[in-house]
């Protein structure tokens, strides 16, 4: 990729990313509120991959903004 961008709302994880691919130029981390993916602007994004974090959100609400968030995201 031409460039990669990581959101998570822990900093400790970014944190973590940010140590292991040290050196990974390409990269940003955002940190968002746990709601939505307002961190990221409209139609910025040409892939969305959510690995390992829908099962752990309990509000069916907010699983269905979080797959909003991500078309919209998309270019």
């Amino acid at each position: 990729f031409g460039s990669v961008t990581g959101v998570d709302v822990s900093d400790a994880m970014l944190a973590t990313a940010q140590r292991r691919l040290a050196g990974i130029t390409n990269i940003r981390y955002l940190q968002n509120n746990g709601q939505d993916l307002r961190v990221v602007g409209d139609g910025t994004l040409d892939y969305v991959i959510c690995a390992g974090v829908l099962q752990h959100i309990t509000v069916r609400a907010v699983i269905v903004g979080y797959l909003r968030e991500g078309l919209r995201v998309l270019r």
